[in-house]
C-alpha cells in the first residue's frame, strides 16, 4: 500500500499558507527560511516522494520491498513475510494524507479499507491483463505498467490518462 501511495498518491500538492505573521522554517541544512505573513506555499508530494536523497537511486521504480528489511540482517523478501521489519523513514519524507496537526482525519479508515479492498478482491482471485494478439505476458504487463505511468494531474489529484486502454480479465483460484 505504502509503495503505491508514494508513486501513485491520491494527492499530488498539498496547499498551505503561513498564518498572519512571518513564520521561520528550518532547513534540513540548517539554513533559517523566514516566511512573511500570508505567504502561499505548496508542498510537491510527488517531487518529496521520489527525491532519490530519500528513496535512492531506484526512486521512480515500483519495488514494494524498500519498505522492509529482513530482521535477521539478510536481504528482504516478499516471499518471506514473517522476520521483516518495516523500515522507518525520516520525517516529513513521506506524507500521502499530509503530517502534522493537519493530518487527513480518514488515515486510519483509509488504510483498513484498502487492505480490506484487496483482500476482498485478490483473496479469491488474481487479476492480470488480456493479451492481444502474438502478445507475451510481459508484454501484456509491460503494456499495463506503461498505461498506468501515463498519467498526468488533473486539477489537485493524478489521475490515468487513458484507463480503457489494457483489459483486465479476473481469474478464480
Amino acid at each position: 500500500m505504502y509503495e503505491t501511495l508514494r508513486l501513485y498518491g491520491s494527492i499530488v500538492f498539498i496547499p498551505r499558507a503561513a498564518s498572519l505573521e512571518s513564520q521561520v522554517l528550518v532547513n534540513r541544512g540548517g539554513t533559517d527560511i523566514v516566511l512573511p505573513p500570508s505567504t502561499s506555499v505548496n508542498l510537491n508530494v510527488q517531487a518529496l516522494h521520489t527525491d532519490p536523497k530519500t528513496w535512492g537511486s531506484d526512486s521512480l521504480s515500483w519495488r514494494p520491498s524498500r519498505w522492509f528489511t529482513d530482521s535477521s540482517g539478510g536481504a528482504p523478501s516478499m516471499d518471506k513475510p514473517t522476520g521483516q521489519t518495516f523500515i522507518p523513514l525520516p520525517k516529513g519524507s513521506f506524507i500521502p494524507w499530509a503530517d502534522g496537526p493537519r493530518v487527513c482525519p480518514g488515515q486510519k479508515f483509509a488504510q483498513v479499507e484498502f487492505v480490506a479492498v484487496l483482500n476482498t478482491l485478490l483473496g479469491t482471485h488474481r487479476v492480470k491483463p488480456v493479451l492481444e494478439t502474438g502478445q507475451t505476458e510481459e508484454d501484456g504487463r509491460k503494456a499495463l505498467l506503461g498505461m498506468v505511468d501515463d498519467s498526468a494531474i488533473f486539477a489537485i489529484t493524478l489521475q490515468m490518462n487513458q484507463p480503457r486502454k489494457v483489459a483486465l480479465q479476473w481469474e478464480t483460484l
